[in-house]
Parts: C-alpha cells; sequence; structure tokens
C-alpha cells in the first residue's frame, strides 16, 4: 500500500518538471481512493456447542485460535477473496466444510464465516450383568442372568444415561463418541455380591468396549425341621425343597431323629414336601408347606404325623406246654408277608399292624411233634390286639420191649413141667423218662408169663429202664431159685420217632451148697471121719 503510494508521488513531480521545464504548468491530478479493509471473522461449533481452540487459518497466512465462545476474526483484511480454514478440532468430531470462502470488497466490511459441526457417534459399551453360581439346581455352574439391574454411563462425554439388563441380563450404550466412559451397576439383588460395581472402559471412534460385572449369589440362608410320629423323629423320609429365585430343587432324608436340614440357600420362598413313607403306617394332615426365609435366616419346617398300625398278633408255640424255641411263623395279609422265629419260650410277635385280614401259620419240620393244625385265620380292628397259640403233641410212635431170660439149658430143665420159672414172679419193670425226667413221667409194667414186658406209644427221647425187685418178688425167684443178674441202676435206651427199642433183662439159676461129713460115733463123741462113704441126696419133697 505504502509503495503504491510512493509510486503516484513520483510520477506526479516528473510530469510537474517536465511542464515546468517547457513553460505549461501541468494539471494537477486527484490522490487515488485507499483501499477498502475489511473483517473476517466467525464461530467453531459442534452440535450447537462453541468449540474452543479450533485454528482458523486466513489463506493470506494469518492464523487464530477459537476462544471460549468458539469465535475467531481476522481484521484490517484488505479488499479479496480470501479462504479459511479450521483444524485442530476434536478427532470425533466431523464438519460438512473445514474451508469456506469469504471476500472484502468495502471498506469496513465484516463477512462471517460459521462452521457447524457434528461429533462422530460410532462407538458403544455392551456388557452383561450375572451371577455366577456352581450350587444352582442342577449343579452345571452357568451363570444366571441377572435381570432389571441399573446400568449407568458416566465420563467426560456421558450425559447420565442409564438402562436396566434385560432378560439375557444385557445392556448396551450405542451412538458414543470416541473417549472413556465408567459403567455402574446398581439395584441388583440383594444376595448378590460383586467384587466391582464399576469399570472405566475407553473406546474409539467406531469401537465397542466391553463391560462385564459377574457376581456370587450369598448363599447364608437355611430350611431345616423333622418329621415326627407319636411324639418320635421319623428316619428315612424323603424331604424334597423347591423354588426360591432360581427356581432350585434339592432333596434329603431325614436321620435317625427324624431330622433334615437345607443350607447355603438363597433369600427367597421355597415349598418343602415329604414323600416316601409308607402311608399304611402313617398319616400327615399336610405333606407340603411353605417357607420363605431372608439373608442369614433359617426356616424350620416340621411335619407330625400319626401312626395307623396300632394293631398286633402275638403267641406261643409249645408242645404238651413246653415252649418250642426255632420255629419260623409267618404272617400274611395285606400287601406283604412277615416272619418271626420263635424265642426259647416259644414265643412270637407282630407289631405295627394294620387293621384287616390276617392267617397265622407255622414251619415245624421235626416228625417228633404233632399240632392239630398249623395255621390260624385272624381278623383284626384298629388298636387291637390278638393272641394266636400253637399247642402241640409229641408223636408217641415208639416203643421199648424185651425178655426176662434165663441160660436156656437151666431153663429147659426148669419148664418140665411147662410153666415158665419167671411166670409167677411178674417181675415189675418201670420205664423212667424222656430225657431223664422224674418220676412223675414214668411208666410201670410187668412181664407176663413168658417173661416179656412192653411199653408203647412212647414219644422219641432218652429213657431209663429199671427192673424193680421187691421182698415179694425177691422171695419168689428165691423159691424158684432164680435170682436178677442185671444192672441195679436199670438200663440206658435211646428210641427215635416210630422206633422199637429192645432190652432183655437178665436172670440167674441159684444153687444151694449141702455139706456132708461121714464119721463114727463114739458115745456122745464125733469119731473119725469115714472116707469113701456114698451120699444120696433127695429133692425138698
Amino acid at each position: 500500500m505504502n509503495r503504491l503510494k510512493l509510486l503516484a508521488t513520483a510520477t506526479l513531480m516528473a510530469l510537474t518538471l517536465t511542464a515546468c521545464d517547457e513553460g505549461t504548468p501541468p494539471p494537477v491530478e486527484p490522490p487515488p481512493p485507499p483501499t477498502p479493509v475489511g473483517t473476517i471473522s466467525g464461530t467453531v461449533t459442534i452440535e450447537g456447542t462453541a468449540a474452543s481452540g479450533v485454528t482458523a487459518t486466513l489463506s493470506s497466512g494469518a492464523t487464530t485460535t477459537t476462544g471460549s465462545g468458539g469465535s475467531f476474526a481476522f481484521s484490517g483484511v484488505e479488499a479479496g477473496t480470501y479462504t479459511v480454514t479450521i483444524s485442530g478440532f476434536p478427532e470425533d468430531a466431523t464438519f460438512a466444510q473445514v474451508t469456506q470462502s469469504a471476500t472484502i470488497a468495502t471498506d469496513g466490511q465484516n463477512v462471517q464465516l460459521n462452521f457447524a459441526g457434528e461429533y462422530i457417534r460410532s462407538s458403544a459399551v455392551v456388557g452383561n450383568v450375572v451371577a455366577a453360581d456352581a450350587m444352582m439346581s442342577g449343579g452345571d455352574g452357568q451363570p444366571e442372568t441377572l435381570v432389571g439391574v441399573t446400568v449407568t454411563l458416566g465420563g467426560e462425554h456421558a450425559m447420565g444415561e442409564t438402562m436396566e439388563t434385560a432378560e439375557d441380563g444385557g445392556f448396551a450404550f450405542t451412538g458414543l463418541r470416541a473417549g472413556t466412559y465408567t459403567v455402574t451397576i446398581s439395584d441388583f439383588p440383594e444376595d448378590v455380591s460383586f467384587e466391582e460395581v464399576s469399570l472405566e472402559i475407553s473406546v474409539e471412534v467406531g469401537e465397542v468396549g466391553q463391560a462385564d460385572f459377574t457376581g456370587h449369589f450369598i448363599r447364608t440362608s437355611a430350611v431345616e425341621g423333622q418329621v415326627i410320629i407319636e411324639g418320635e423323629g421319623l428316619a428315612g423320609v424323603t424331604v424334597t425343597l423347591t423354588g426360591g429365585p432360581a427356581d432350585e430343587s434339592y432333596t434329603a432324608m431325614t436321620d435317625a431323629d427324624g431330622m433334615y436340614r437345607f443350607e447355603e440357600l438363597r433369600p427367597g420362598s421355597y415349598t418343602v414336601s415329604i414323600s416316601d413313607f409308607d402311608m399304611r403306617d402313617y398319616e400327615f394332615a399336610s405333606t407340603s408347606q411353605d417357607v420363605s426365609v431372608d439373608l442369614d435366616e433359617t426356616g424350620t419346617v416340621s411335619f407330625t404325623g400319626v401312626l395307623l398300625r396300632t394293631s398286633g398278633i402275638a403267641g406261643r408255640v409249645s408242645v404238651e406246654g413246653m415252649g418250642l424255641g426255632g420255629i419260623e411263623v409267618t404272617l400274611a395279609g395285606g400287601d406283604e408277608t412277615q416272619t418271626a422265629t420263635t424265642d426259647d419260650g416259644g414265643q412270637y410277635s407282630f407289631a405295627g399292624l394294620a387293621a384287616g385280614s390276617y392267617t397265622v401259620s407255622i414251619a415245624v419240620e421235626s416228625a417228633a411233634y404233632v399240632f392239630e393244625s398249623m395255621s390260624a385265620d385272624v381278623e383284626l380292628g384298629d388298636d387291637e390286639s390278638a393272641i394266636v397259640n400253637f399247642d402241640g403233641a409229641h408223636a408217641r410212635t415208639a416203643s421199648v420191649s424185651g425178655m426176662a431170660f434165663l441160660d436156656e439149658a437151666a431153663k429147659n430143665d426148669m419148664m418140665d413141667e411147662g410153666e415158665h420159672p419167671l411166670a409167677s414172679a411178674g417181675i415189675p419193670v418201670v420205664l423212667v423218662g424222656p430225657d431223664g425226667v422224674g418220676l412223675n413221667q414214668q411208666q410201670r409194667g410187668a412181664t407176663d408169663a413168658t417173661g416179656a414186658f412192653s411199653f408203647t406209644g412212647l414219644r422219641a427221647g432218652h429213657y431209663q429202664l429199671v427192673v424193680l425187685i421187691d421182698a415179694s418178688v425177691a422171695a419168689e425167684l428165691m423159691a424158684a431159685d432164680v435170682a436178677y443178674g442185671g444192672s441195679a441202676t436199670g438200663y440206658l435206651i435211646d428210641v427215635g420217632v416210630g422206633e422199637a427199642a429192645s432190652q432183655n433183662i437178665p436172670f440167674d439159676i441159684t444153687h444151694t451148697t449141702v455139706n456132708f461129713t461121714v464119721s463114727l460115733r463114739h458115745g456122745d463123741d464125733m469119731g473119725d471121719a469115714l472116707p469113701g462113704a456114698m451120699v444120696t441126696l433127695h429133692g425138698a419133697d
């Protein structure tokens, strides 16, 4: 500008000097008009918000930076056409045009150039909120999704967005600027614990950041109880627990005291039910109950029932009044058959029976015993007891017999007249037993005219055969020159069922010795013996 003015002045002076030299004064030209000077200004906004710190460059080379209001200005710009280019704005911002033209045509003109941009919102933050629990129903350890958990997005580019997790436990914040965000969860179930409830996630343009939260269930609740019958715990009952937040299912068995317990449960509402007990034996007003437990709480659910089988059958198996042990007794009736064995006294019993019809039978394998009936029918009512006895007898099919005998030669000499030498004696014999029982178990008999004796209808066992020789019998035997030659204590005899035992009784011939002396008598004095004299002895008759 100054150079142009100097050039014009020099030219004017030259023309003037030339004119003076020629004698003619030059004409005076008016000065040229001043060059127009104007201002180029504008604003830079992103999504309607002033963008500070953005560099604006004028095509003449001048630069400036937008202030807090997003404004820039180039003043004193001479007339002409220029361009303004902006740069240095956030990398995730975009403008329809970053260069605009401006023409200064008149002095003092102000050309306004506005740059309006928007952010690139192609980033996202997504995630899932779950609770891992190896104790879940099925025991597969798969995490459980948490629905309805509040998720809040914070950070320099966030605007307090919130949402709730969906059915699959997921959430997604989309249309975000690149930057660093904070994801925070809240309003999750009280029985879930997380190590972290807030995560910081950084995303670039077009990037998807992952923010997952995995918690675990706080299992400090429990349910316990007892199954009771007539004041006593009932063992072996199956107890089932179902329900809770995850619809879980567990089973347990009552112990010897009828107790059960479910531990490490989540708080919630559950149903407890009992099963696998004999409904013919027990009756419960209810076999299922509901219970709710909070954190750290133990709920109690007990089941009280009544005993239905209160009847019984008992009795004794005996033989002639003596109990018979080891005999199997069978009870048939209802849906089952029971067996029992008699004790040493012959006693048996069946308890805890329901009302109904039964048959009691015994199994006696020994042929030594005889029972008129080995079974009996019984009709039982509620709370009723019946006595069923089985009375038998010994099988009396054995026998003991024998003969009172003499030496054959002697017997023949004494039976010339046809009469047995012991016929008149009627020798008494006693059979004691069986099994060495006292005299109340003895049978008495006597030899007949042939010297024979017999005991029939005996039970099997051990016997003692005793020969009783009293004074009168001894006298008769003596008169017959016969004496008992057997054991003074008798004879032991074993006899089985249906068996015939034999025991003969020995007798001996007795001989009286008569001594004679033959001598010559001299007055009252006995003289010397006379040897060689013949002596003849005639019979007692």
